[in-house]
């Protein structure tokens, strides 16, 4: 079931996708044509017309060695409250052979204080929780990857599959907007 922020979960959704070890899944419009009910197409319609497609990335171009193979590149997580929390993402690229193993992004906050005095890593895990399920954004604004909580964290053109994001590439999709995080 999902439903808009802060309200109560009550449209239908229909699982095309899931990958339960990085904890992700891809959702679409409940049920076939022929099946649907007409009512719960609509909602879901509404749902996802009502808010801006994101434009999927990946990190690697922001990114900076800090390592051998250790990567680190600045992020924004949307709070609660719709202001982004800055955030730094590391993760880790090995080759084996020729092909290049990945692992999933550890996040965490910046340590500068903000308005409330709560350094952004204590305003990310106080309100994790609430967040799971968040994009973790770049500075253009571009989903990168899933906030899950922890070390773990997917990473979008890694995790998701070559269908879906080859369906979702901008040349295909018509964005109504891209939001930007504000610094």
């Amino acid at each position: 079931m999902l439903g808009a922020m802060g309200e109560r979960p009550t449209i239908s959704a229909q699982c095309i996708f899931v990958d339960p070890i990085v904890n992700i899944a891809i959702l679409s419009s409940p049920g076939d044509a022929e099946y649907r009910d007409e009512v719960d197409h609509e909602r879901y319609e509404a749902l996802t017309n009502s808010v801006a497609a994101l434009k999927i990335a990946d990190i690697a171009p922001s990114a900076r060695k800090v390592e051998d193979d250790r990567y680190e590149a600045p992020v924004w997580v949307p709070s609660r409250t719709g202001e982004f929390i800055p955030c730094t993402v590391s993760y880790m690229a090995h080759v084996i052979g020729h092909r290049a193993i990945l692992d999933p992004m550890s996040i965490w906050g910046n340590e500068t204080p903000r308005e409330d005095g709560l350094p952004s890593q204590d305003r990310l895990w106080s309100q994790l929780p609430d967040l799971c399920g968040a994009p973790i954004l770049t500075a253009d604004g571009s989903a990168v990857g899933v906030l899950i909580g922890g070390n773990e964290n997917p990473r979008l053109t890694h995790n998701l599959p070559a269908w879906f994001l080859n369906e979702s590439s901008p040349s295909r999709m018509s964005a109504k907007g891209q939001t930007r995080p504000s610094r």
